[in-house]
């Protein structure tokens, strides 16, 4: 009944779950452990396996982007630990049927309706503008979170433009599911 985005950085990850009336129904902010990228990813698997992955329909990816390809890589790396979690049965986190999109930044940005080239500022603003009308009380982004992040603000619009990019497609899935079960 949700869909999950997923920013991505070398030094931590950040999830935001929205409903499908675009509120929203959980988020994480995971900070990895160690001095060096290899063993932050070492460590990942302990610390983001208590982000319910089995929950959302649809996980939307930010693609991992920036100057240096040794940061893109170092994030691929995180992906990875993430679409390989298991829980203590031996058991994928990520069920084989659950969709896993990957939205470039640009393109979560223009989905959202901002320019391609949105600076930081205009994310953060977007998304609390945004929480502020689903709210549905007029609360404010920084009372609702103060410990949120730039990389909260981002993970919330990648589960928005998820959330947009196909819902009907989305409504099919969880129908199949259900069927399923």
């Amino acid at each position: 009944m949700a869909v999950m985005g997923v920013d991505l950085s070398t030094k931590s990850v950040c999830t935001v779950t929205l409903g499908w009336n675009e509120a929203i129904v959980d988020w994480r902010y995971v900070q990895l452990q160690g001095d060096l990228a290899l063993e932050r990813a070492r460590n990942a698997s302990k610390l983001l396996r208590h982000i319910p992955w089995e929950e959302p329909l649809i996980i939307a990816f930010e693609r991992p982007a920036g100057k240096g390809t040794r940061a893109v890589m170092d994030m691929w790396r995180i992906q990875g630990v993430i679409l390989a979690l298991e829980d203590q049965y031996m058991q994928p986190l990520i069920e084989g049927e659950t969709p896993i999109w990957e939205l470039g930044p640009t393109e979560w940005k223009s989905i959202c309706g901002l320019a391609g080239n949105a600076t930081k500022e205009d994310v953060l603003a977007l998304a609390a503008a945004h929480f502020k009308v689903q709210s549905g009380v007029g609360k404010e982004w920084d009372e609702a979170f103060p410990d949120a992040t730039q990389d909260m603000a981002d993970a919330y619009c990648i589960s928005l433009a998820a959330l947009k990019t196909n819902q009907s497609g989305v409504r099919m899935v969880k129908h199949k599911r259900s069927l399923d079960s």
